[in-house]
């Protein structure tokens, strides 16, 4: 089962600071070609629980990993049908999907919605939002989890030991890092504060300029996921969340997770931070917990918590052990 990092059985290779990469497709003529479909037949109707607030929102394709934001748009991706789908968030219902073979994880980027497919090569399509089709499609080596963007990059993961900055108009890999992986637990990279910053369940936070490739290991015990927010970067371990300076790499704040064995999904948002996770036992959840106080204000049942992604005054939630993208809405 996929969750929302990247797990493999077998170690990784010696990391190479020049990878050979394959160039990518033209992005007149991509490797894919496909048109957006209406919304899919055959789809339940969106569903509200109004005890626990929740709106369910059926993909049509189980395992659902990716989420990401846009203007007017949820998009979220199913990895078992390698589908990105679009949810208009007025109807809370699917209303366009393309084609994304080996897709797991989507992003809205400065640069524009881009998807991850896992494999070897794995893909990047760059996708046009409003039309819900591929606009540019490139092969990055053995790609996995997922992407941020800086330095006029799009950075991604490959899983022979290397952070990769692509050109987000030419699909090109411009950059090639030599990173700390362990392929057993999540990992993840993200661009803050001028710097690429990559961790796993297992490693240091490591801190990477990309003009130098010079590295600071910094130890926050247990990396991942993580994000930026406001100057910092906010992650967590399997029990607790913790804040990094994005300058100075000092920790900053610790909350702990009560009953957390495992942390598969965050987003931070106006002073709360949304938590997907396993409690002791194995049983999953989506937590809100006040950052202020470390309070746990809310628990919503989730089987497998992908991504959380806030928009629109709630918490958006892939759940992998379904083909659902849960809408949590603001309490009354």
């Amino acid at each position: 089962m996929l969750l929302a990092g990247c797990t493999d059985d077998e170690p990784p290779s010696s990391p190479s600071s020049s990878p050979s990469l394959p160039s990518p497709s033209s992005p007149s003529s991509p490797a894919v070609t496909t048109a957006p479909t209406s919304s899919p037949s055959g789809l339940a109707a969106p569903s509200t629980d109004r005890a626990s607030g929740v709106v369910s929102v059926d993909t049509g394709g189980t395992q659902v990993l990716g989420l990401a934001v846009t203007d007017g748009a949820i998009w979220a991706v199913s990895y078992d049908t390698s589908t990105l789908v679009r949810i208009d968030p007025v109807t809370n219902t699917v209303d366009a999907s393309v084609e994304v073979p080996g897709g797991a994880s989507v992003a809205a980027l400065p640069s524009g919605l881009w998807v991850a497919a896992y494999g070897d090569p794995g893909h990047l399509y760059k996708i046009d939002p409003d039309t819900a089709t591929i606009e540019l499609t490139a092969d990055v080596g053995d790609l996995c989890c997922d992407l941020s963007e800086g330095a006029g990059l799009v950075w991604a993961l490959d899983r022979s030991g290397t952070a990769i900055g692509v050109g987000p108009e030419s699909g090109i890999v411009d950059v090639s890092l030599p990173v700390e992986l362990d392929l057993n637990a999540h990992n993840n990279v993200v661009f803050a504060g001028g710097y690429v910053w990559v961790s796993s369940d297992t490693t240091p936070l490591f801190r990477i300029d990309p003009d130098t490739g010079e590295r600071t290991a910094f130890d926050v015990r247990g990396g991942v996921p993580f994000l930026a927010r406001g100057g910092r970067l906010w992650g967590a371990s399997a029990t607790e969340l913790w804040a990094v300076d994005a300058e100075t790499g000092d920790v900053v704040r610790r909350l702990p997770l009560p009953d957390s064995e495992e942390v598969m999904a965050l987003t931070i948002e106006g002073g709360r931070a949304w938590v997907g996770l396993r409690h002791l036992g194995g049983v999953g959840a989506v937590v809100e917990v006040d950052l202020s106080s470390g309070e746990v204000l809310r628990e919503v049942p989730v089987d497998i918590p992908a991504r959380i992604e806030p928009a629109l005054g709630s918490a958006w939630v892939s759940d992998s052990g379904s083909s659902l993208v849960l809408r949590i809405l603001p309490q009354e």
